[in-house]
């Protein structure tokens, strides 16, 4: 019998817009994938939403 890959989903939602963004990935090791998610999901950002989120997450925000 051979193995097959299996693809997982993973999302993230934009709560202010409801957007959301999800990544199929078939990495064995979770950390991993959740990098790939993040990288992906960053890389789809206009220049603009990228000044915003790291405005956003600063740690004078909290």
């Amino acid at each position: 019998m051979g193995c097959t890959e299996k693809y997982i989903p993973c999302g993230i939602v934009d709560e202010d817009s409801g957007a959301l963004h999800i990544h199929f990935g078939s990495s064995y090791k979770t950390s991993d994938f959740m990098v790939d998610t993040i990288q992906q999901w960053w890389k789809s950002l206009t220049p603009a939403q990228q000044q915003t989120t790291q405005q956003i997450n600063t740690p004078d925000s909290f």
